[in-house]
């Protein structure tokens, strides 16, 4: 199926969110949130509804994919932020050396 790609502004920037097809159907170009050019740092899911899911129908047929859509969003961001605890756990001893290498070098020019 075709991934379609689902615009939200969340943290006053746009996310794309991107469906894998692997749901029935997909969320249409049309339909999809434009970047916002002020700078809220929140989402009124109500009013994100009523702005692009016009009636009832439109939005019962839709909600599946949308559904899907944000899952793996949140899948992603999850993965990502895993990744990112595991990278600075693993570098933190490695960081903690360098700044007390720089501390003592800093003391040894000081006392020159």
């Amino acid at each position: 199926a075709t991934a379609a790609a689902l615009s939200s502004v969340v943290g006053g920037g746009a996310t794309a969110l991107q469906s894998t097809g692997t749901g029935t159907g997909t969320v249409p170009a049309s339909h999809a949130a434009t970047s916002s050019s002020t700078s809220s740092s929140t989402l009124d899911p109500v009013d994100f509804i009523n702005r692009h899911y016009t009636n009832e129908h439109m939005l019962i047929h839709q909600l599946p994919s949308l559904r899907i859509a944000v899952n793996d969003r949140m899948d992603s961001l999850e993965d990502r932020i895993s990744t990112a605890l595991q990278r600075q756990s693993e570098t933190s001893e490695s960081t903690r050396r360098h700044v007390q290498d720089a501390k003592s070098s800093i003391l040894s020019l000081e006392k020159r």
